[in-house]
């Protein structure tokens, strides 16, 4: 794994893209996958916020001082938080957005990022990462970001 060069500057939000399993720790699963299937050394992203036992919660995913492994154009640059779920299926529930928008205004407000550095995975590839049913205008708006197409 590489060290950030300078502290990172942006956050880029993804999905699981499968459903969440409420009983297990889906993080760890994510980390055996990306390990195992990839062959990197850690799971990509720098957080997971996943539902266990009926509650969302913020999981550690690859340390923070190192560059992620979830978006080449931005891993060298910026956090990578999961949401564990399939949101081209259904949209993620309020509990997991709050969690999700409380993770990223902690990281804002540590590191300096500006609302316009949050951005999706789906902007920088042809996947729909963070999926289809997320929703991508109004949560950039409730960070203080802007809408944008």
């Amino acid at each position: 794994m590489r060290k950030f060069t300078a502290p990172p500057h942006g956050i880029c939000i993804h999905h699981s893209a499968v459903d969440d399993n409420p009983t297990a720790n889906d993080t760890e699963a994510y980390r055996r996958y990306h390990v195992k299937a990839n062959g990197w050394d850690d799971i990509g992203y720098h957080f997971v916020v996943e539902r266990i036992n009926g509650a969302p919660l913020v999981k550690a995913g690859r340390p923070i001082a190192y560059q992620g492994a979830h978006c080449p154009d931005l891993n060298a640059t910026h956090i990578g938080i999961c949401l564990a779920g399939n949101f081209d299926k259904y949209p993620p529930d309020a509990d997991m957005l709050e969690t999700l928008e409380t993770l990223c205004r902690d990281l804002i407000a540590k590191y300096n990022i500006p609302a316009h550095e949050v951005t999706y995975h789906c902007r920088y590839s042809t996947k729909t990462c963070p999926g289809k049913k997320f929703p991508q205008s109004g949560f950039l708006l409730s960070l203080g970001g802007e809408v944008r197409p």
